[in-house]
């Protein structure tokens, strides 16, 4: 409770191109929920308080020193800024050829939060497209 600019310890959240179309920048949203309390639903990360940006370390994704960082809203499909995909075989695994990297940061975690478990079970899950 009460913690600023919280990296995640599972990134990067990877997209992998399975098609033969390059995404544009600017044409990959993400659509959150806030996560909920499981023992308490009174309590919630607010979707509002989450970034997501195209680089890690340092807290370049909680939008420290980057301009490719972007700002969640609940139930509204965000575009994130900068982000491609281009086409290619995404079994390189490089982190380029037909794939994505996305790293999130949680900006506030309000100090009314108790300790426990938070998810999205009670708002749907995150969810990715490409337009």
């Amino acid at each position: 409770p009460g913690a600023l600019n919280t990296t995640s310890s599972n990134d990067p959240l990877l997209m992998n191109n399975t098609g033969n179309k390059a995404i544009a920048a600017g044409s990959i949203d993400l659509n959150a929920t806030h996560l909920v309390g499981e023992t308490d639903n009174t309590k919630a990360l607010y979707a509002g308080n989450f970034t997501i940006s195209l680089a890690a370390n340092g807290g370049i994704e909680c939008g420290g020193t980057t301009t490719n960082v972007t700002t969640l809203a609940r139930a509204v499909y965000t575009a994130i800024t900068n982000s491609t995909l281009s086409r290619g075989n995404h079994s390189v695994n490089d982190g380029i050829t037909g794939q994505e990297q996305l790293y999130s940061c949680l900006t506030l975690a309000g100090s009314e939060l108790s300790s426990q478990s938070y998810s999205t079970s009670a708002q749907g899950a995150w969810t990715l497209r490409t337009n």
